[in-house]
């Protein structure tokens, strides 16, 4: 549509639903603006409602705050979140996969991981053991060096050292491609890649 605030209605986050003219004129329906600025990530409208539209939302909700929230989780959005955990076995795995992966390649993934893990919501993702200290060490060496994020080699850092088990389960309920899978089992195996 051309219509931005009908196109905003059905947004997921206040900071989604703002809108640039050719002219560079914003249009924003929902205090966007001001919760980017603040560093908040909240649902546009009810959270509970925004989720059930699309349960994909609740993994959003993270990401987004991975890459521009400050302080803590929305409270709303994320008792919203911890409530709808039982709806993510419900999406595809590509976009589980799309957006994990996506996540982890923020500046610093782990707190939010660490919140995702406190509310149930990470081990409906990831079961078993994870790491996330080392992956906390990885983020440093990465930012220390300037390397790029790489979100397989992340992804490994959370899984137990030598555990081809869960790597091939991880990769499995991922779907990763053969390429992702072969990295994923070579770093956990302390291969080169």
């Amino acid at each position: 549509t051309d219509d931005f605030d009908a196109d905003a209605a059905r947004r997921d986050f206040t900071i989604n639903a703002m809108y640039a003219s050719a002219n560079g004129e914003i249009f924003d329906y929902a205090t966007g603006v001001q919760d980017l600025i603040a560093g908040k990530v909240r649902f546009k409208g009810d959270a509970k409602t925004r989720i059930a539209e699309d349960y994909l939302r609740v993994l959003r909700l993270f990401r987004f705050h991975a890459w521009y929230g400050k302080g803590e989780i929305d409270a709303e959005g994320l008792r919203a979140a911890a409530e709808a955990k039982d709806k993510l076995k419900s999406l595809s795995a590509e976009r589980v996969q799309k957006e994990l992966l996506r996540l982890l390649e923020a500046g610093n993934p782990a707190p939010v991981l660490r919140v995702m893990a406190a509310t149930g919501i990470l081990s409906e993702l990831l079961p078993g053991a994870l790491s996330l200290p080392r992956l906390e060490r990885l983020t440093e060496i990465d930012a220390d060096n300037l390397s790029a994020r790489d979100a397989i080699l992340r992804l490994a850092a959370l899984l137990p050292d030598g555990d081809n088990d869960a790597a091939h389960a991880i990769a499995d309920a991922l779907k990763l491609s053969n390429a992702d899978r072969t990295r994923l089992e070579q770093a956990l195996s302390g291969e080169k890649i």
